[in-house]
C-alpha cells in the first residue's frame, strides 16, 4: 500500500511543481485541503467536489484561479448548454487525487500541501 501511495505521489508531483504559490495561494489550498479531509466518502461520492469557503476563502479561489490558469479545465469539453460537461486539466486533476488521498485518509493534510507550498523556514 505504502508503494502504491509513493508511486502515485511522484506521478502527480511533476504537474503541480512547476507552479509557485503565495502565501495566500497557499492558505486557499490549505481550506480547499482541509474540506478534502472533513467531507467524508459517504456524503459525496468523491470527496473535495464541495468547498465550504467563506466569502473571503471564496475570492481568494477565484484568485488562485486568475493567477493560475493552469488551474482552469482545459478545454476539455463536450455537449451544450445544459449538458455541457467538462473535465478539469491536469493541475486540477493533480489536486483531485491529493483530495482524494487526504480523504481517504492514505496521505496527510500536510504531506499534500507540501506537493504546493514549501513550509516556511525559520530565519538562519
Amino acid at each position: 500500500m505504502y508503494r502504491i501511495a509513493l508511486i502515485l505521489g511522484l506521478l502527480i508531483t511533476p504537474a503541480v511543481a512547476d507552479e509557485n504559490y503565495t502565501e495566500d495561494e497557499c492558505a486557499t489550498l490549505a481550506v480547499m485541503f482541509n474540506n478534502c479531509a472533513k467531507i467524508p466518502p459517504k456524503v459525496l461520492r468523491v470527496c473535495g467536489r464541495a468547498y465550504n469557503f467563506t466569502r473571503a476563502e471564496a475570492a481568494n479561489y477565484r484568485a488562485l484561479i486568475d493567477n493560475h490558469p493552469s488551474w482552469k479545465v482545459d478545454g476539455e469539453c463536450k455537449g451544450e448548454g445544459d449538458r455541457r460537461a467538462c473535465w478539469p486539466g491536469p493541475i486540477m486533476q493533480g489536486f483531485l487525487n491529493l483530495c482524494q488521498q487526504v480523504c481517504d485518509r492514505s496521505i496527510s493534510l500536510p504531506e499534500a500541501l507540501g506537493k504546493y507550498c514549501q513550509p516556511k523556514r525559520p530565519p538562519s
